[in-house]
């Protein structure tokens, strides 16, 4: 008795030493039962459908209703990309389809009414996934929130306007949007999250969007976009200023339609298709062909007059952005990407002397010139000029707009401080997503707490509208005549007047050519 009595006592200890595994979790939302994985405390789905497979009759679509499955669909494994050419900086594991509206979901388990973070990637509206390595998103939800991935149409396939395709819209389906089918496969993300997130325990009425470069400026977008109102709480856009001001394609700011149609119908030409092709044609045309010769008539955001009415730039001088708290800003290197050389002055700034150049940024070198041109003309002044007509509306001293909260970021590891004099394009996403170990950082214990803080104000922001929170330097809202950038450097808080002549010439300039006062 004694001998059973010990092994019951011995049996038991095995059995409480043992890890307990949480349950497949099992969720269901409006077109079925997912079966996700889970990853200690957070629960994942990966691969959601959340609109039908955009292929054959539907390329060139808006995106349509998800569709309906019977039984329990696994969502545990890696979905397909959307196709692109493969480069290093924006791989991803799984395959490459144009079956690819899929997104991602972290759901830290057992929660209810969380605030729910929506991530649109870069790669310049042409490369990129919602599944590459560094978004994962088990870092971010373990700190509160619900952490959502998605695809979208990239390229040509996400962005094309020829007129064979308008013909066949306005002939068959005039009230659907038509043209910009990255940025409807965002909108459909978001309306879908809007109508299911509540069953993975998030908030419908909490979702912040947000995103980098080609992501950034999709959400500047979006904050224009009639389409868009009502489907986010807040708004974050880190390196997204293009949308506003990008002197690398067609002068300054976003094209227009009847701009975006010639490109396309250059696109034809070049590769020798028929003048007179159809949509038919154009369907039928394979996908390789499709990613080919990216700079001739390549898939590239436009001015359509209903997802984006106007350019964004003078749509936020009237004041006619969503007014929803907003978090923007870039990086201190952003034109350092290894391809901008001293003839882009040439090309794009033609009417700049050398000597307004030299009194703009020293007797420098013209390459390192043109590379600081390239950041401060797309991504500082583009977020510096939608953060002062925010604050203009009234967000930053509790009027009838909603504040802005304008960064800076100049903190580089410390391992990389003598060969890198800024922080590159893109060089933020590992601090926000709190994935510095998984690069070549050589990261140490001041470089993971600024990532934590950064992390910290991204989720903060999430959560209420404020940034702000305890242990965490103070940041207030922008303000026009403090000019209060929030600098995350070497030391972190606030730097007003941050580049102010460089950034008053490049808005003032971008302004005369947009026609904007």
């Amino acid at each position: 008795m004694r001998n059973l009595t010990r092994f019951v006592v011995l049996l038991g200890a095995c059995l409480l030493a043992r890890p307990i595994l949480a349950a497949e979790p099992l969720v269901t939302v409006e077109t079925g039962q997912l079966r996700g994985v889970a990853d200690g405390e957070i629960d994942v789905f990966r691969a959601v459908p959340f609109a039908a497979p955009p292929v054959g009759e539907l390329r060139w679509r808006a995106p349509q209703a998800p569709k309906v499955w019977d039984g329990v669909r696994d969502a545990t494994a890696v979905g397909p990309r959307c196709p692109q050419e493969n480069r290093w900086a924006t791989f991803a594991p799984g395959p490459m389809s144009e079956d690819c509206l899929y997104l991602n979901i972290w759901a830290p388990r057992g929660g209810t009414k969380l605030p729910v973070m929506v991530w649109i990637h870069g790669g310049g509206y042409a490369t990129g996934s919602g599944t590459m390595k560094l978004y994962d998103g088990k870092a971010l939800a373990k700190k509160g929130v619900i952490l959502i991935t998605i695809n979208y149409r990239l390229g040509r396939l996400g962005f094309f306007a020829h007129p064979a395709l308008k013909a066949e819209h306005d002939a068959h389906y005039p009230d659907e949007p038509m043209g910009l089918y990255g940025i409807l496969d965002q909108i459909a993300a978001l309306q879908w999250v809007q109508r299911n997130i509540a069953a993975f325990g998030g908030d419908p009425v909490n979702v912040t969007v947000f995103g980098e470069s080609a992501g950034g400026g999709s959400i500047s977008m979006m904050m224009v976009s009639p389409l868009a109102k009502g489907l986010f709480a807040r708004a974050i856009s880190q390196s997204g200023g293009s949308a506003v001001t990008d002197e690398t394609f067609m002068e300054t700011s976003l094209p227009q339609r009847p701009s975006a149609m010639l490109l396309a119908q250059a696109f034809v030409k070049l590769e020798g298709l028929p003048d007179a092709i159809d949509a038919k044609g154009l369907r039928a045309l394979p996908v390789d062909l499709l990613l080919k010769r990216q700079l001739a008539g390549r898939g590239w955001p436009f001015v359509d007059g209903t997802i984006v009415p106007e350019p964004v730039a003078k749509m936020f001088a009237e004041g006619r952005q969503h007014s929803v708290p907003f978090l923007l800003g870039a990086n201190s290197l952003e034109g350092e990407m290894g391809r901008v050389g001293a003839d882009v002055l040439e090309r794009i700034a033609p009417d700049v002397s050398r000597d307004q150049l030299e009194a703009l940024y020293g007797k420098k070198p013209e390459k390192w010139i043109a590379q600081q041109w390239m950041g401060d003309s797309r991504a500082l002044a583009g977020a510096k000029f939608q953060a002062a007509n925010m604050a203009r509306a009234g967000g930053a001293t509790g009027g009838a707009g909603a504040p802005a909260y304008l960064y800076f970021m100049s903190y580089v590891t410390q391992k990389w401080r003598e060969d890198y004099q800024g922080v590159r394009h893109a060089d933020d996403l590992p601090y926000v997503f709190l994935a510095l170990q998984k690069f070549e950082t050589g990261a140490v214990a001041a470089d993971y707490r600024v990532s934590d803080q950064m992390a910290s104000y991204w989720t903060n922001f999430a959560k209420t509208g404020d940034p702000n929170g305890d242990g965490l330097p103070r940041w207030e809202p922008y303000r026009a005549d403090t000019d209060n950038w929030f600098e995350i450097g070497y030391t972190i808080g606030h730097k007003p007047g941050l580049l102010a002549a460089r950034m008053d010439f490049h808005i003032a300039r971008f302004k005369e050519k947009a026609g904007i006062r």
